[in-house]
């Protein structure tokens, strides 16, 4: 194992003569800019700043911080990490002095032979100058093994399997003691063993460890990290090479932190036949009153018989192992206090947060379950799934995690703390079981003279747990938005609205209006309330919602199902796969025609050109274009791509768990690179199947761009009735666009004009409001 710190690593810039080699450290001095290389008018320097794209995680860790300043179209250049960091994640934020911006994924090759460190090769231009800050993910979430409880390990399960253990290794091999702990590597009685156990503590250096197993997580929510302790011996094996033995690490810490919870991270290379095999594990347990608690040096394997569980069981790192083998690694401890609500239940947050800070500055914290939780994902979502304008929006949050309990269903209760200044106020929340989900019901509270309320959520997906009798449990996954309604108005949440009766599917998108009333009063549509649908452009079941306007705020939802006419077609295609990207058409060519687009249509010339640009077209097989369909966020880095991306094909996968190997793929890891599009905030998505706003619109036009958002005058939103709905983020972008005539707004009956930003967008808009970028010049290749 090495030893390297990983707080410095080596960068070196590959010029045309001679090699410039530099050593960064993570935290340079307060306030102070240090010249690290000069050469053939390049400079490397080490700072303070950070790019702005970059928000601190708390498992990141920093590697450089580095300015580059200079003028040369390709500067090559190489990152060096310390080799145990090896497979882990690296992200790479580039921040160029024009404002444009480029985020990078690499992961962490194996080092060269004979060589203590692995290499990254980067290639940039600078024109100017440009900060680049290079972060590692000290816990990576794809590297988690078996045992960590949000796979859906009960806990009843574990502690029998860990209390087993404990009870059957007391046979100690090597003993260790510090200020901190006694460690003894122990085995069972009945195990044979060579005498030459080791176990040592790993050395600090300037206040850091200076090894971690690589699948190490900082500790959170006041923890602490124990140690880290260095260990060796010889693995036997049981039954003639059938069953290895697991051997394992007894610790014995003060009792002050007896009922806390131990998590130790195990990263262990076997030696077996001259092969080096690395393996990691994580296990979690209770520090017993005496202070003590035993780690396996194993992993938990599952046994099946005809897809049922019948049991798990410990197995050491070393499986199927055909010799004995030496074993060498390091083992990680760090320990936390476990948190309970006031049911009694107990949460684990396995390293997120424990309360959510959305962008508008509404905070978020989980108030009390009726289960045991272990939160796989609890971070600020965008609300964009609520699809049509809603005022008032405080942002939005999603909550996956693993639910266990004595009981088949519950109640999961959140605390939504708006701040003072909404005392008293009506709340909206949204509720929908996934991201790119409809919203399946609308819910209105009022917040208390704090600014701050609580509502409950029931679960009742919970199974029995096969290994034990009367105890549950179930994978939970919910997104909420949350909207405040304007001071002064009424909530219509409380209004009777007419049964929607079927609607037969025509071809064209079903939009019902039913009757609205409201303390004996019928409401006006347009007055009163806006409505809005959602997967009413197909036979199946669709929604609409009604949002209160004027004197009144909230919202409604209510489903009404579309039935196909007999012998009637379908109606268009499903948009989810339009045409991939393809190169532009020859404008000689004569113009493309769709069906749906007849003349006469205000969009009927800009969805002519878009096509004949080669920037949209048509759905594969119909020859339809559907003009108003919701454009999805893919489809937008398609349109960008087709146009600005020239066949490009190079770029690198982009770092969002939902784009898959689809049509897409290309378009969007073009887009992300380029910094066109990104992802949600204060999440690893995309958002694939999701419908672009018109504001996000707006953002991703500017970023192809190179728009110079800080000169934008938003003074221009004024103009608009609706102007002020844009959301802060967007303002910039949208101001901008209604500057350069990209965005003109939707007319309205009184003649006035509105933006209607936050209003998905279809794809006759995206097509008008494309073609006016580049009819404006702005959007050129």
């Amino acid at each position: 194992m090495k030893a390297t710190p990983i707080v410095v690593a080596t960068l070196t810039a590959c010029l045309a003569s001679p090699t410039i080699a530099m050593a960064v450290e993570d935290e340079p001095q307060a306030s102070q800019t240090s010249l690290v290389s000069q050469s053939n008018g390049m400079t490397v320097e080490a700072v303070d700043e950070l790019a702005s794209q970059y928000k601190p995680e708390v498992n990141d860790r920093v590697l450089y911080k580095l300015k580059i300043s200079g003028d040369k179209e390709d500067f090559s250049y190489s990152i060096d990490i310390p080799g145990y960091l090896e497979g882990r994640s690296i992200t790479i934020y580039i921040e160029n002095s024009d404002g444009t911006r480029a985020t990078l994924m690499r992961s962490v090759p194996s080092p060269d032979s004979n060589s203590e460190v692995s290499t990254i090769e980067i290639s940039q231009p600078v024109h100017g100058s440009l900060l680049l800050t290079v972060v590692v993910d000290m816990w990576d979430l794809n590297n988690m093994p078996s045992n960590s409880l949000v796979n859906g390990i009960s806990p009843l399960t574990l502690k029998s399997l860990y209390d087993g253990f404990t009870r059957n290794h007391t046979y100690s091999l090597a003993s260790i003691s510090d200020d901190k702990a006694q460690v003894d590597i122990v085995a069972g009685s009945n195990q044979a063993h060579d005498g030459t156990a080791s176990v040592k503590p790993v050395s600090i250096q300037d206040g850091d460890y200076i090894e971690y197993p690589r699948n190490y997580a900082l500790p959170t929510n006041g923890g602490l990290h124990l140690g880290s302790y260095l260990f060796s011996f010889r693995e036997v094996l049981e039954d003639e090479f059938e069953n290895p033995a697991v051997t394992g690490f007894k610790f014995q810490i003060d009792k002050t932190y007896a009922g806390m919870r131990a998590t130790a991270y195990i990263g262990g290379s076997t030696l077996e036949s001259d092969n080096l095999n690395w393996s990691n594990a994580v296990h979690k347990l209770i520090v017993g009153q005496d202070g003590t608690f035993t780690i396996p040096y194993g992993d938990i394997v599952q046994y099946t018989e005809d897809g049922t569980v019948n049991a798990f069981e410990l197995r050491t790192l070393t499986n199927n192992a055909e010799l004995e083998g030496r074993c060498d690694g390091v083992i990680a401890i760090n320990i936390e206090p476990v948190e309970r609500f006031q049911s009694g239940a107990t949460v684990d947050f396995c390293g997120h947060d424990s309360i959510i800070r959305t962008t508008e500055g509404a905070e978020i914290s989980l108030a009390d379950s009726d289960f045991n939780l272990a939160v796989d994902y609890f971070s600020e979502l965008s609300p964009a799934f609520i699809g049509n304008k809603v005022e008032g929006l405080m942002g939005g949050f999603i909550l996956n995690t693993a639910v266990f309990g004595d009981a088949s269903s519950g109640n999961i209760d959140y605390k939504i703390d708006l701040g003072k200044q909404y005392a008293n106020r009506t709340a909206s929340v949204y509720i929908t079981d996934d991201y790119v989900g409809s919203v399946k019901e609308i819910r209105t509270y009022r917040a208390d003279e704090t600014g701050a309320f609580t509502f409950s959520d029931k679960f009742t997906d919970m199974e029995k747990d096969p290994g034990s009798d009367g105890y549950y449990m179930g994978t939970y996954r919910r997104c909420f938005g949350i909207a405040v309604e304007p001071a002064g108005t009424v909530s219509i949440a409380g209004a009777t609205v007419s049964e929607i009766p079927d609607q037969t599917w025509t071809g064209s998108p079903a939009t019902p209006r039913p009757t609205v009333e409201l303390d004996g009063k019928v409401l006006t549509e347009g007055t009163d309330y806006e409505l809005s649908y959602e997967d009413n452009d197909a036979p199946g079941t669709a929604s609409v919602t009604i949002t209160g306007k004027g004197a009144y705020s909230g919202s409604i939802r209510v489903e009404f199902e579309i039935v196909e006419r007999g012998g009637d077609p379908s109606g268009p295609m499903d948009p989810s796969d339009p045409d991939k990207p393809d190169n532009p058409s020859d404008p000689n060519e004569p113009a493309p025609s769709f069906p749906d687009v007849p003349e006469g249509t205000w969009y009927h010339d800009a969805v002519t050109r878009a096509a004949q640009l080669g920037v949209m077209n048509g759905y594969s097989g119909s020859g339809l274009f559907g003009p108003l369909d919701w454009l999805t966020r893919e489809q937008a880095a398609a349109v960008m791509f087709n146009y600005l991306g020239e066949g490009n094909l190079a770029a690198p996968p982009a770092p969002h768990r939902d784009v898959l190997n689809d049509w897409y793929t290309d378009a969007v890891n073009w887009a992300v690179a380029e910094g066109v599009m990104g992802g949600y905030a204060g999440s690893d998505l995309f958002g694939i199947g999701r419908t672009l706003t018109r504001e996000e619109f707006c953002a991703v036009i500017a970023n192809a761009a190179g728009a110079d958002l800080d000169a934008a005058d938003t003074s221009a939103l004024d103009r608009f009735a609706d102007g002020n709905s844009v959301s802060g983020w967007a303002r910039p972008a949208v101001a901008w666009a209604v500057e350069a005539g990209i965005m003109n707004g939707v007319e309205m009956e009184d003649g006035s004009r509105e933006l209607q930003a936050t209003r998905g967008l279809v794809r006759a808009e995206m097509a008008a409001m494309t073609v006016s970028a580049i009819d404006a010049g702005v959007l050129g290749k």
